[in-house]
């Protein structure tokens, strides 16, 4: 998604108005919601998961195992979801030390944006838009 479209959508919906990160970053009803099932479950995972625990959680989400009647192809979810969020710098993959077997592992973890939380920049600007967007991150995860 261009930054084009992206400020578009925010002066006409407004970004006031109620509603999750997953709707200000994805267009299709479709991956909104597998972004909304993606971040339940990482929650549900304690905010971070390996790489084959991602890829067992795409293969169930194709199959339908995650949510009743709901599916989403594995290559798509990699190609939009995943690459967004790692794109934009709020999914990463960082090295957590696992004592159990005195190892590291790459494993997915939501990236807390750092932005001032008293008050954000003044003004339709695009700071602004990209403060908004870092907020509802923020707030996604201190849930």
């Amino acid at each position: 998604m261009t930054v084009h479209r992206l400020a578009r959508r925010a002066r006409f919906a407004g970004l006031s108005d109620e509603g999750d990160i997953c709707s200000l970053l994805f267009d299709g009803a479709k991956s909104v919601r597998a972004c909304q099932v993606f971040l339940s479950w990482l929650r549900e995972q304690g905010g971070e998961c390996t790489r084959h625990e991602f890829s067992q959680f795409t293969r169930d989400l194709q199959e339908g195992r995650i949510v009743r009647g709901f599916t989403y192809r594995r290559n798509v979810f990699y190609g939009i979801i995943r690459r967004r969020l790692m794109d934009t710098g709020f999914l990463a993959l960082e090295s957590r030390f696992v004592p159990s077997g005195f190892k590291s592992v790459l494993k997915y973890v939501p990236v807390r944006q750092p932005i001032p939380t008293w008050r954000g920049p003044p003004g339709q600007t695009f700071y602004r838009l990209a403060w908004e967007i870092c907020k509802r991150w923020n707030e996604e995860w201190e849930k």
